[in-house]
């Protein structure tokens, strides 16, 4: 991570991270990756197996409803999964490229802010002022309940994530 100064900016990154320090075979580590979907008991044991095993966190896909990130947590701790839950945040560089992803991974985008970036493709000064204050509300709201550690998805595109740490004061783990 030297090039990148510590921040997992590729999504190569994060599958290398997974394979090297949790033994995930490349498979395995976009399960890990794409964690945030509903699981079944059986699925949380075969989790808890993997934090037995020797992992030390889990990066969640990316979300945009807090909530729903909050009691996943919840139902990780209340199946025996001790080891953190890391968010993954994707900054809304594009809304239009967000919302095809989120739709291909099966991520919710909520109306309300759909609405916030409504009209604003053709404005990118606007757009990237929403989308600032967007991650920067959900990483508050997350640090408010206890999250201290972050997974974002630049999709090659790192100027906003690098803004939003500046504004956050998060810095890479030494």
């Amino acid at each position: 991570l030297s090039q990148t100064y510590g921040v997992i900016v590729y999504q190569e990154q994060v599958m290398q991270i997974a394979q090297v320090l949790a033994g995930y075979t490349l498979g395995g580590a976009d399960m890990l990756r794409r964690a945030m979907g509903k699981k079944k008991p059986e699925e949380m044991a075969k989790e808890r197996a993997k934090f037995e095993a020797g992992a030390s966190r889990a990066i969640t896909q990316f979300f945009f409803e807090t909530d729903d990130f909050l009691r996943f947590r919840d139902r990780c701790a209340a199946a025996g999964i001790t080891g953190p839950m890391v968010p993954g945040i994707l900054p809304i560089a594009r809304f239009s490229q967000v919302a095809r992803f989120a739709a291909r991974c099966g991520a919710k985008i909520p109306e309300r802010l759909a609405q916030r970036f409504a009209g604003l493709e053709q404005d990118p000064a606007a757009h990237a002022k929403v989308a600032l204050d967007v991650a920067i509300e959900q990483v508050s709201t997350l640090r408010r309940h206890g999250v201290r550690d972050f997974h974002f998805y630049t999709l090659n595109r790192a100027e906003l994530t690098a803004a939003i740490c500046e504004a956050m004061q998060l810095r890479a783990a030494a």
